[in-house]
Formats: C-alpha cells, structure tokens, sequence
C-alpha cells in the first residue's frame, strides 16, 4: 500500500502484507508534516511501514510557527525512515524496530525514548546523534510503569494522557467519574516537585485511569513514590484528602464484593490505598480480603515516601514496605491468616480511588471524594510477586532517585537494572553513534551492537557503561559526523583554499559532506579558465571569491543520481555586471552565463536540454533561470546586479522551489514546492562547477576573452551548498538565519554555522566506568586519541586495525586500562605504520593476554606478541628485525 499525502494526524496501523511488501507513505509536498498532533505508527508484527519523505514537525493549526512534533512507534514491526526526520520534540520508541536508511537520521534536537524491546536499524551513513533516555530491563517489565520524570509537559501545564511504559501498554487518560457522565479533570505538570524530577499534581479532584491492565491471576505487586502536598480531616467527611489514596486497582464488575457500592476496599481482589487516621500518618493498603495499615510511622504533608505493597493467593500472604524521605522503612505482612483470593483487575487509576471501576470525584457532593492532594513520581504493577532480591532493587532504585536518603545498590541490582540501547548496524554499512542517555542514577547502561557493518561510536560515557560487540565492528575516531551537506564552498574561510602568485584560487577545499576539492577545470584543454581572486571585503566585512567572467573550478568528488530525483543548492552571491556585447550572436559578458553548473563528465553537448542536470542562466538581465534537465526551468526576477542575495532552491520528485531574499526581505517559509511541471527522471550529476556553465565531456564554456560563446559568470560567491539528502524545516530555519547574519548582517542568529553543518562532534570520551566487550569474531577499528576504560574483554579472536600519525610514536597507544584486559583469541593488529621506537600499545593493572598478531604495512616485517617471562604484566612485540614494542 502507498499513500500519498499531506500530513500525519492520529494512529497509524500497518498490518503485515501477504508477500512482506513493505507500505509505503510518500508526501506529494516533499516533507511529510504531522502538525501539531502526537501521531502513533502502531507497526504489527511482520509488517514494515517506509516514510519516503523529509517528516517534519510541520506547524500548529493555531500559529504559523513551527511546532516541536513527536511522535510514538508501537508493535513489534519495523519502521523504515527512507529520509531525515525533522522532529524536534520526543521520539518514543516503545516496540519493535525503527530502521534509518541510507544517510538518514534523526534532528539532533530532538529526545529519544527508547525501551528495552525496541531497536535501532542503522543503514550506511544513518547517524544518531540525540539524547537517548533509556528505559531499566527490569523496571520495563513491569506491566505498568508509570515516570512522571520522563514527562516533557511544560511546568504547570494540565498532562490529559500519560503513555504507559510496561508491557500493558496503552496510557492513562481521563474517564467519567462515580457520577458516570463527567469527565474527571487533568492533573498538571510540576518541573520541580520531588527530588528535583517531574511529578504528576492532583488536587484532590482530578485522576487518570488506564483499561489496558487486567490482572486476574494469583499475583500483584505495586510499587510508588508519592508525596501529599494537603490533607484535612473535614470533620470526618473527607474530599479534603481524608479517606483519599494517590493509585488503585479494581474490577469495573467485580466478581465479589461485600458491598454494592463496590469501592475498591470492599472489592475481592482489588488493591487500594487511602489516608484515613484522624492525623496524617497513616497509611492503609487494602485488599478487601486482607490488608496491612502502618500509623505513628512519622509519615508527613510535603515528604515524599515509596511504598512496596504485594498480595499472593498462592501462598495466602500479603505485605507493604513504607520507605520514608529520611530512609527509615518499616515492613507489615501477613501470611496464612486467611484466604487470598486471586487478583480481579482491569482498571488502574493515578490520583484517587476507584468505585465501580471509576474515580471517586462527584460533581454533587465533593465531600464524597476519595483522591490524592498531592503529587506522584513513579509507579510500577507487576503481575508476580518479585523475588527478594528483585524487590530490594526495584526500592533501592526508587530511593535513590525520588529520596533524600539514598542506598547502596548491589551489583546484582545493577545488572537487572540495566539501560539498554540495542544497536544493528546493516552489513557493509558504516552508522555513526554519537547520542549518549543522560544515564539515570546509579543505572548501568548497555549498548548491545549488533549486524555485520560498523558502528562509529563517539558519545561521552556517563556512568557505568558497557559497549558490547556482538557481531561487526565498532570504530573509534576522533573528529566530528562529516557535514550533513554534500557541497559546501564558504569563502570567508581562508584556510579552505590556496592561491597562487597572481592571488588566484587554485585549490578550494569542498567542506561538505562529499569531500574533494574544487581546481581549475582543465578539460577543455586549448583554454584553461582563471582561478577566481579572493576579495578581502567582498560582502559585509568578508571575503569573497570574485568571477571575473574568464574563472571557474571544479569538483569531481559529488555525485547525485537518486531516483526519484532531489536537491538542494543555496547560495549567497552578487552579480557585478551583465551586458550584451555581441547583438548578432546574442551572447557575450553575461548573456546564458551562469554561476553554477551541476552535471556530467560525459554531457554530450552543453547541459541546456539535457536529462539530469541543474544549472543557473542569467538569459535576461532581468531574470535567474535554474535549467533541471529536459528544457524544464525554475524562473524568478534577479535581485539586481550589485545586489548581495541570497537564493534557495528545491527540487523534490516533480515539484520544484525557487526564491530569493535581499538584505531588505527574507524567506520567511520555505514551501516544499511552487510548481509540478516537470518530468520526474534521476539526476546524472558526477561534476560541479562553480563561476560558469559546461559543455561536451564536462568541458567549460570558456573560449577565451572576449569570445561570444563564452557562458562565464561576472560576480562574488560568498558561499555555495549543495545537498542531495533534504534538510529538515528547523534546519533550513538555522541555515537562513545564519546566512543573513554572516553576509547582511540581519536577522537574529548568528554568524558562526550550525553544528550539523560544520560537522557535530564525534571524538569518543570513554571512562573508567566503560567496558568495552567484543564477541568472538568482532572487529575494532581505533583512530582516536587514547582511551582510558575500566575493562576490555574480548571472548575470542578477533581484528583491531590501528590508524595513527605516525609523527609521535606515543600516540600509538590505544588504551589505558584500569582493570582487566582479557583477551580470549589471537588478536590480529593491522598498523599502517610501525613506531621508530619502543612503544606501549595498552596499559593495565593485570593482563590476561594471548598472542598478537601485528600485520605490519607492506615492506615491513610482522611482529608477534609474547611473554617476556619476566612478569605477568609485561609483553614484548619482537619483530623479526628492528623495532621492539614494549606492551605494559
């Protein structure tokens, strides 16, 4: 299935097509807008959606600003992102698989969610550079987990739905309350209500109730961290928090009762909790057919506390813990007594007590109310009861995060509580990692890397981290994602080019992402074009590289042939002159010149009329002509000779866009398209050149001075970007406002460039806390500065390829390590070059090491790695000849 449209709104369920082909949504306007709506891909299991347009946040249906956007991926099926996502909000990845094509990626901007049964898919060239909040092992395995911290709810605003994180799945949302036809109010967000986190507030009137949960088995076991802000006796009456309780579960028919109004507390099998002595500190957990109560336990208004409350018909017990802010816990259970029935619940609610299934809040009589005053952080329900060992961690996790007072957490707990990013990188594909979760304290956090290809990883580790290696390979390099354009010529930056002795231009370094550098286009072997002079003030304060109408450079390294056909080109640049010179030949200084050309070494004839191509004609002096192959032409009135401007232009599929902005006007929206009048054929683009058009075989059109068939450019470029990949709403924001600061000196950005155009950064910053954890089989790639981790264990053999200078031997060295290194299979360490010098590749405390071996550059003698028999911790790399390695 194909669906061709504007914008995304509510849910979208994809089902599993009967010969695994894949549905498919492709936007008619270029970028796909779900507005400003929370749309869900609900992806059953076997099935596959592809996005095959730009998604972008799109704008509000009330403001002409854009909004953030955020979506949520459910089930256990796979969506594929075939272009970027311009979502700058929250990406909730609960299930199943989000895959990236090929150079795809997220807006770093954005936050991603990312529960443990969900996965990363990353082709070559997807990047991930986003904070990533990950999500316990142990924590999401709870049928129902509830963090308010998570939240992304501006402070004060009113949260009508909180998605469920557990294995239930669905979310809290309002329902009517014990009057049956009024919907019980929102609780709102407070940025800062416990412990510094994001809470859930209810004022005693207000509740949200999940029908996902249905419990009717032997066990419960429910975990919160609440804290009531007011509570009043009201004389016994309650609705002022007397009677009240912050979470409740129940049946909405409950199978047992032993009383027809069926509250929760008089419901077999339910659970309940509620405040009800006649000072607050009490706290009851009820379960109809037996409870526990703790009083005089020092509970108080305005202090945060956790409780832990099971019940088990196994066994017939029930039980709570109490854990107060100051860390003093108390523990009430019954086993035997009497007899437990089993569980009989589909209804949870948050804020309040339930009856019938419903909150208690009544329109009519507010006294009979039975909700929270307060607020809560972290809710989870499992259906069993955990183990000992299980309960201890889950508490100790809850305290150190909601608590004053924190507790050591076993490294047993550790394990359980472990974040996971699972990671697949596709074979022969290179991805790059950069997004790091802001690690919840005292949680591990497990990046589990998994497929054939490669996975560059450049976060900043926080926390105890282990980075495991299952199949493929991990690289290690230093440096920064290469830009998110293709081309990209900025000719402020002296150090991007070379001039000669005549101040002429012939080396321009290409800074996108294509790499390469633009010199003087030779082809056309008679007559060699000029370099271009670089013009110390050429706009606003900075240089300039000036067509004289005799100059161009070209570029080899770019090549865009995607189908359906897109790109990109920006440019801030100024005509200097146009002039007819020739009337007989209706040509000459400026006549069909152009200040670009984008096509082919193999053009048959000049690129006008040709398939495949992108090119600028002034045919006018009035008019900027963009030719796209197949006579079809973009047009718009030039700014004006001498005028600084700034163009953008797009051509997605059959639709194209083109404008411009002067220091006096902006582009204040890029649409997707202006027009639809085109063929839709590939690109065939394998040559750029800048200050003139083509001819034959990719030659310029430059005949010498004063030739009438000369098609050369008389202007300043200032800068030149070209990408084939489209970039997002937001960053075509960031990219405008940079512009017209750097060159007009407009506008509120600024003039130094956009992270994801320069390059984010990507240099590894590992720690003692990270292990480093390769399979047998697996690969390491290292061409970073040294990295100090806490373990290195590889279960086999495997490659390490080694990338240095050369210029200093003690940049060889590859890890200092403060634990163990073992290495369980021969390691075979290719280097491109060997050291002059005796040089440590590692160093660590203790090292259980099995021999290397050292593929040296070709020309130069293998080494071997071997005891020195002196020490348990020293080892010699003795070549057959020169240099020895010492290895401590």
């Amino acid at each position: 299935m194909t669906w061709k449209g504007w914008g995304l709104l509510n849910t979208v369920t994809v089902q599993a097509s009967k010969d695994g082909t894949p549905s498919r949504i492709i936007s008619r306007v270029g970028h796909l807008k779900h507005q400003d709506r929370v749309p869900t891909f609900d992806i059953e299991e076997g099935a596959t959606l592809e996005i095959a347009a730009a998604m972008d946040p799109g704008r509000g249906t009330t403001t002409a600003q854009p909004t953030d956007g955020a979506f949520v991926k459910k089930g256990k099926g796979t969506l594929r992102f075939l272009q970027p996502v311009g979502t700058t909000g929250t990406i909730d990845i609960q299930d199943g698989v989000v895959e990236l094509g090929p150079k795809a990626r997220f807006d770093p901007r954005a936050k991603l969610v990312l529960a443990p049964a969900a996965k990363l898919l990353l082709n070559d060239g997807a990047l991930v550079a986003n904070n990533v909040d990950l999500t316990s092992a142990l924590c999401a395995s709870a049928d129902v987990w509830v963090d308010a911290s998570r939240l992304t709810a501006a402070d004060g605003a009113t949260v009508t739905s909180v998605p469920n994180l557990g294995t239930a799945g669905g979310s809290f949302v309002q329902m009517n309350g014990m009057d049956g036809n009024n919907l019980v109010a929102a609780p709102t967000f407070v940025k800062d209500g416990i412990a510094g986190r994001g809470v859930l507030n209810f004022n005693g009137a207000q509740a949200l109730t999940t029908a996902a949960y249905t419990n009717r088995s032997a066990r419960v076991q429910v975990f919160f961290v609440v804290k009531w802000t007011s509570w009043d006796n009201n004389g016994g009456k309650g609705g002022m928090g007397k009677w009240g309780g912050p979470v409740s579960l129940m049946a909405v028919a409950p199978k047992k009762y032993s009383n027809a109004t069926s509250d929760d507390n008089q419901a077999y099998g339910s659970l309940s909790f509620q405040h009800g002595s006649t000072v607050f500190d009490g706290l009851s957990c009820y379960y109809m057919d037996d409870g526990v109560s703790f009083s005089g336990k020092g509970l108080k208004v305005g202090e945060p506390f956790l409780t832990m409350s099971y019940r088990d018909s196994s066994n017939n017990s029930v039980g709570a813990k109490i854990v107060l802010d100051n860390g003093t816990s108390y523990v009430s259970d019954h086993v035997g007594q009497k007899t437990i029935l089993d569980c009989d619940i589909d209804r949870m609610c948050l804020g309040g007590r339930l009856r019938k299934g419903a909150p208690q809040v009544s329109a009519s009589d507010p006294t009979s109310n039975r909700m929270l005053i307060g607020q809560i952080g972290e809710v989870l329900a499992f259906s069993r009861t955990l183990t000992a060992a299980e309960q201890a961690t889950v508490i100790a996790y809850l305290q150190n995060k909601w608590l004053t007072a924190r507790t050591t957490q076993t490294d047993a707990g550790e394990k359980q509580l472990a974040q996971t990013v699972r990671v697949e990188v596709s074979e022969g594909a290179t991805a790059i990692y950069t997004g790091m979760s802001a690690a919840t304290e005292g949680l591990e956090t497990y990046v589990d890397k998994t497929g054939a290809g490669t996975l560059r990883y450049g976060g900043v580790t926080a926390g105890p981290t282990v980075i495991g290696v299952d199949a493929g390979g991990l690289a290690l390099k230093d440096g920064t994602v290469p830009s998110f354009v293709d081309v990209w010529v900025d000719a402020a930056d002296a150090s991007s080019y070379l001039t000669d002795a005549d101040g002429r231009v012939t080396n321009l370094v290409n800074k996108g992402s294509a790499g390469g550098v633009f010199t003087r286009n030779a082809r056309n072997t008679t007559t060699v074009p000029r370099g271009p002079r670089v013009t110390a003030d050429g706009m606003n304060g900075r240089a300039t590289l000036t067509f004289e109408g005799g100059e161009a450079l070209a570029l080899n390294a770019y090549t865009n042939r995607t189908s359906p056909r897109q790109i990109s080109v920006f440019m801030v640049f100024r005509r200097n002159s146009w002039k007819l010179t020739d009337l007989s030949n209706g040509a000459g200084a400026g006549k069909w010149a152009g200040s670009f050309s984008l096509a082919r070494e193999t053009l048959a004839n000049s690129e006008e009329g040709q398939k495949g191509v992108c090119f600028e004609t002034d045919d006018k002096g009035t008019n900027f002509l963009i030719d796209f192959g197949s006579s079809q032409t973009g047009e718009a009135t030039h700014p004006g000779t001498g005028v600084p401007a700034l163009f953008a232009f797009h051509c997605v599929s059959n639709g194209y866009f083109l404008a411009f902005e002067t220091a006096n006007s902006n582009i204040a929206k890029v649409p997707r398209w202006q027009s639809t009048a085109q063929n839709n054929e590939a690109f065939d683009i394998d040559l750029v050149q800048l200050g003139g058009r083509l001819a034959t075989k990719g030659k310029p059109q430059w005949y010498g001075d004063g030739d009438v068939k000369n098609r050369m450019w008389d202007g300043d470029v200032a800068e030149f970007i070209v990408t084939t990949t489209p970039l997002t709403e937001a960053q075509e924001d960031d990219m405008f406002k940079y512009l017209r600061k750097k060159w007009f000196g407009t506008g509120d950005g600024t003039a130094t460039p956009p992270t994801w155009l320069s390059g984010l950064p990507a240099t590894p910053t590992l720690s003692g806390d990270t292990t480093l954890a390769f399979a047998a089989g697996t690969r390491l790639e290292h061409a970073a500065a040294c990295q100090t981790v806490g373990e290195l264990v590889a279960e086999g053999a495997m490659d390490w390829t080694r990338v240095w200078s050369g210029a200093n031997d003690a940049e060889l060295k590859m890890f200092d390590v403060a634990g163990t290194v073992s290495l369980g299979g021969a390691v075979n360490l290719a280097l491109d070059l060997l050291p002059k010098n005796p040089t440590e590749l590692l160093t660590a405390p203790t090292l259980e090491v099995v021999p290397f071996m050292v593929q040296a550059p070709k020309g130069q003698p293998s080494v071997r790695l071997r005891s020195s028999g002196e020490s348990d911790d020293a080892y010699l790399l003795i070549p057959t000849a020169g240099t020895v390695i010492i290895v401590r």
